[in-house]
């Protein structure tokens, strides 16, 4: 019977002892929360290789779809820009060029290599 009023003393020393220290522990909620948040965080973190992978693979596609698309428009233009045409394009001033004597800037001058021969402007009568 003793024990009783001794378990009673111990009892509310702990209640006592867990008073004083209540205010220095640390809030469950608020361990909690910062716990999942941290997981939260750490879930983030494992996406984001993938995420960063698959952006970049759809950028890769759709620079891959429009250079393919440029290339067909280039292919287009050229065939139209062939049907255009019978020959080589000429500018609408190219008109212009042709002026007086212009063949002698096409060719070079060819210079004889045989000495001049002069004419004498004497005539001589028989």
């Amino acid at each position: 019977m003793s024990d009783r009023p001794r378990d009673q003393r111990l009892r509310e020393a702990f209640t006592r002892l867990s008073r004083e220290i209540a205010p220095l522990a640390p809030d469950a909620e608020r361990f909690v929360g910062r716990a999942r948040a941290a997981r939260r965080r750490a879930d983030v973190r494992s996406l984001a290789p993938g995420l960063a992978l698959a952006s970049l693979l759809a950028v890769l596609t759709i620079a891959a779809v429009w250079s393919a698309r440029r290339a067909g428009e280039r292919e287009r233009v050229a065939r139209q820009a062939a049907q255009l045409g019978d020959g080589p394009w000429r500018a609408p001033t190219d008109f212009l060029l042709d002026v007086p004597g212009a063949e002698l800037l096409r060719t070079t001058p060819s210079f004889d290599t045989s000495p001049p021969t002069f004419h004498s402007a004497r005539r001589t009568t028989t």
